[in-house]
C-alpha cells in the first residue's frame, strides 16, 4: 500500500548562506580539511572498519516544508477558482481529513501517481466541505508540484554535503508521488542523492518496511549499513525499526539534522 507525503503546514526558513570552515566546525559540522583526517585521522569512505555505509531522509519535514501554511495555500488557489473558505477553517479540517483517508487504492489502481491523485482529492474536498471542480483540483494539485511552493528547510544542505564528505551514500525516501523528483531537481537537492524513492513508486508507504527494504535493494545495501531520519514517530521511525534500521527522529529546533551526523560520525569512530 502506499500514501503521498505527509502533510506538514509549518512554515520553513530558507537555509542561511555557508559558513565559514571554522564556525562550521564549532557547530558540529567538520571543517574543509581532507578526507583522511575528516574522522580523527580516519578516513571516511566505507571501509571494513565502518558499518554505516548509507543515509536515507524523509522528504516533507526533514528535506523540504511548504513555502506557506497548507491552508493558506489551499484558499487562496481554490479563492481564484470560486472556493471561498477561510484559511482558519481549512487548518481546522485539515488533521481529521488526512487521518481518515487512510490510503490510496493501489490494488485496486496500480498506476501509483494517479491512486496518490484521487487520495489528495479526497482531502481537499473534506477541507473545502465540498466538491471541487477538476480544473480547481488541478490548479492545487500542480501547485505543490512547483518548486517554488516548497522551501529548504535549515541545515539540510550542509548536512548533505558534510554527508557526502565523510563517503557515505544518500537516498530520500518519502511518502510522496512523481512530483518529488521536480521539487528536489528544482531546489538543487536531487543532485545529492544517489536514488529518491517515493511511496507511489514503490507501492508500500511508511510505515510498512517495504518502501525501505526496496530502497536497500535498489542500492544494494544491508539494514545494518543504513540509518534513516525523519520527523515521523509512526512513519520514519517505526517503518524503519520494522525494516531493521535504525532510525533517528527529529524533532526540531531541538534536535535536528546536525545531531544526527553527529551521532553518525560518533558511530564511524567506533
Amino acid at each position: 500500500m502506499r500514501r503521498p507525503y505527509e502533510g506538514n503546514p509549518r512554515l520553513a526558513s530558507p537555509i542561511s548562506a555557508p559558513e565559514p570552515p571554522e564556525q562550521a566546525y564549532e557547530k558540529g559540522f567538520p571543517a574543509n580539511r581532507s578526507r583522511a583526517d575528516a574522522l580523527d585521522g580516519r578516513p571516511t569512505e566505507a571501509h571494513a572498519g565502518s558499518v554505516i555505509r548509507a543515509l536515507f531522509f524523509d522528504a516533507a519535514g526533514t528535506l523540504i516544508d511548504t513555502a506557506e501554511p497548507v491552508a493558506r495555500t489551499y484558499a487562496r488557489v481554490l479563492g481564484q477558482h470560486g472556493y471561498t473558505v477561510a484559511p482558519e477553517r481549512i487548518a481546522e479540517r485539515f488533521p481529521a481529513a488526512f487521518s481518515k483517508a487512510g490510503s490510496p487504492d493501489f490494488d485496486g489502481m496500480p498506476e501509483g501517481d494517479l491512486a496518490e491523485r484521487i487520495w489528495w482529492r479526497a482531502i481537499v474536498d473534506s477541507c473545502i466541505g465540498q466538491r471541487v471542480n477538476e480544473e480547481a483540483f488541478d490548479a492545487l494539485f500542480n501547485h505543490y508540484a512547483e518548486p517554488k511552493a516548497w522551501r529548504i528547510l535549515p541545515d539540510v544542505v550542509e548536512t548533505l554535503e558534510h554527508a557526502a564528505f565523510m563517503g557515505l551514500r544518500l537516498a530520500v525516501v518519502s511518502n510522496f508521488d512523481s512530483r518529488l523528483h521536480r521539487v528536489l531537481a528544482g531546489l538543487d537537492l536531487a543532485r545529492h542523492f544517489e536514488c529518491v524513492v517515493t511511496s507511489a513508486e514503490v507501492g508500500a508507504r511508511k510505515p510498512s518496511p517495504e518502501i525501505f527494504r526496496y530502497t536497500m535493494a535498489r542500492m544494494d545495501l544491508e539494514a545494518d549499513a543504513v540509518r534513516h531520519v525523519g520527523d515521523s514517530p509512526t512513519c520514519d521511525v517505526e517503518g524503519a525499526r520494522a525494516a531493521g534500521i535504525q532510525p533517528f527522529l527529529l524533532k526540531p529546533p531541538a534536535i535536528g539534522l546536525r545531531r544526527f551526523l553527529n551521532e553518525v560520525r560518533e558511530d564511524l569512530r567506533k
